[in-house]
């Protein structure tokens, strides 16, 4: 429980952070983010085979929300907003809660390009335990190529110092940054295998190769 609730504050944080760059409401961004994912817990035990069978990713979903909708005709994000109705949450932070996983289809939308549902919905894309997002984190990456002012790695590092700052009481979380710098590394090394071997020693792969703007 506490590596969930650990990766669904370095969200909040991230959202923040967009919502900063967006020119978004920067507190109900982070609240939405935050709250995105607060029935997973419950669902995952009621319904605990089905997560399973996400979880182990013998499935072709791009995220949770497609294959929730798939078995039970609703998502958890919708879960989740209609009990915030019921307890009288604001309608703005109820609809981030309800949209979050829309993901970069957001960005496309005129009307809430600069809003905090596209914050939430950019933060709902980093990794998690349960890989809501399988290729989320890749979206990410190529947003970070195409949106000048969005630097992935250098908000990953920010999320992580604030992180460990305010909650020093997680060592085992792997943080945000971490999993970026897996991914870049991952990247790497695939490239590398594909260059061929009289070459490799000429041929040298540099992980800020990847940050050209």
């Amino acid at each position: 429980m506490s590596e969930f609730w650990s990766t669904n504050l370095e969200k909040a944080l991230f959202a923040r952070q967009v919502a900063d760059l967006l020119q978004a409401d920067r507190d109900l961004s982070s609240a939405s983010a935050l709250l995105q994912d607060f029935m997973l817990p419950l669902l995952t035990n009621e319904y605990e085979s089905t997560y399973v069978e996400f979880v182990r990713g013998d499935h072709d979903f791009p995220s949770l929300a497609q294959f929730e909708l798939k078995k039970f005709g609703w998502h958890h994000g919708e879960a989740a907003a209609r009990a915030m109705c019921r307890w009288g949450f604001p309608d703005d932070l109820v609809c981030s809660v309800y949209f979050h996983h829309q993901g970069l289809q957001t960005m496309q939308n005129r009307n809430l390009r600069n809003s905090a549902i596209t914050a939430s919905a950019l933060a709902a894309l980093m990794p998690d335990t349960l890989r809501q997002s399988p290729g989320g984190l890749d979206q990410l990456r190529q947003l970070d190529t195409i949106w000048a002012e969005f630097r992935l790695e250098e908000i990953a590092e920010s999320i992580e110092h604030e992180f460990t700052t305010q909650h020093p009481g997680f060592p085992n979380h792997i943080s945000f940054r971490e999993r970026c710098a897996a991914r870049r590394k991952a990247t790497c090394n695939q490239l590398a295998d594909t260059v061929p071997e009289k070459h490799r020693t000429s041929q040298r792969f540099s992980p800020h190769a990847f940050n050209a703007r």
